[in-house]
């Protein structure tokens, strides 16, 4: 009996020790070998027939803009593409798998003035940082709006997209495709099989589907899908009510772009929400959160936390 309490023990540290430190490198190989095997093999009829069921709804490609964006999470269908504002030597930096805070910095620094809170300056020292992904794939080919909005739903935020390398294969095809709808919610996922049509929540797992939403079909979200067409050194920037989707032109791309979140925090206190999503229970296993009835809390000023989550 002690035996078996000790050996659970050690396994139980060895698990916080990876997921503390080693939590990066294994999300990446996840994503890679598991995640998009089992998205592809659910998604399969809306991944075969991609180009068949969003063509009564395609509105040609993203045009290039100089408009900032509302970070509003209740403001639906913000985003903009800014054209080549990053050299190669960002770029490099950028493919790096451990991503440097200077490099982050310079690139908030040229964002900055491309994103407004209902129409008021956005100050840099308010903003932190969240899930920096840089790999190779398209690993969530189906239309969605992001998982971390419904754990940091108190705070406003603005998501970052920057192809990295082409896939040169299937180029121009393989970037992203987003889908405006006024009826678009934070973090769900638009489910389309061959008989069915559903709005699903985002981060409930791959066996567990909680349906929030049944449709007849697409059309009753009177949608306008466009394509990003983007090109290295181009700046995709959105808000988190814009469902978007990697291309599943292949099953399997090698085209790379990173994607960071950035919250808006002018409090010294942190908190996060809805325990039933997989991002919430990762933060709680990799950081000392503090337990409220209904939420869990971080005290610190953006300084200390501003990096902490990348």
């Amino acid at each position: 009996m002690w035996l078996l309490l000790i050996i659970s023990l050690n396994l139980y540290l060895l698990y916080l020790y990876i997921i503390k430190y080693h939590h990066k490198s294994i999300y990446y190989f996840y994503l890679k070998k598991i995640s998009n095997t089992i998205n592809i093999y659910k998604g399969r009829h809306f991944v075969d027939n991609f180009d068949k069921i969003i063509k009564p709804y395609f509105n040609g490609n993203i045009k290039y803009s100089r408009n900032s964006i509302n970070i509003d999470r209740t403001v639906k269908n913000e985003y903009t593409l800014l054209k080549n504002k990053l050299d190669k030597n960002m770029i490099n930096e950028l493919k790096k798998e451990n991503v440097s805070n200077s490099t982050i910095d310079k690139l908030i620094k040229i964002i900055i003035n491309h994103v407004h809170l209902n129409g008021k300056k956005i100050n840099v020292d308010d903003l932190i940082y969240f899930d920096l992904l840089n790999v190779k794939g398209n690993y969530f080919p189906f239309f969605h709006t992001d998982v971390q909005w419904s754990t940091l739903k108190e705070n406003n935020g603005f998501q970052i997209w920057i192809l990295l390398e082409k896939d040169k294969n299937i180029e121009p095809r393989g970037k992203m495709f987003i889908l405006e709808t006024d009826k678009v919610e934070t973090s769900k996922i638009i489910s389309m099989k061959e008989n069915k049509t559903e709005i699903i929540e985002n981060g409930n797992g791959f066996f567990s589907e909680k349906i929030t939403h049944k449709l007849n079909d697409l059309s009753e979200l009177k949608p306008k899908i466009k394509y990003l067409n983007a090109n290295i050194g181009d700046i995709f920037l959105m808000n988190p009510l814009l469902y978007h989707c990697s291309d599943p032109f292949i099953k399997y791309s090698n085209r790379r772009a990173i994607n960071i979140r950035v919250l808006f925090k002018q409090k010294n206190i942190l908190k996060i929400f809805d325990k039933n999503n997989v991002y919430t229970n990762l933060l709680l296993q990799k950081h000392a959160f503090n337990k409220k009835k209904d939420y869990y809390y971080l005290t610190g000023n953006n300084d200390e936390l501003r990096y902490k989550f990348l």
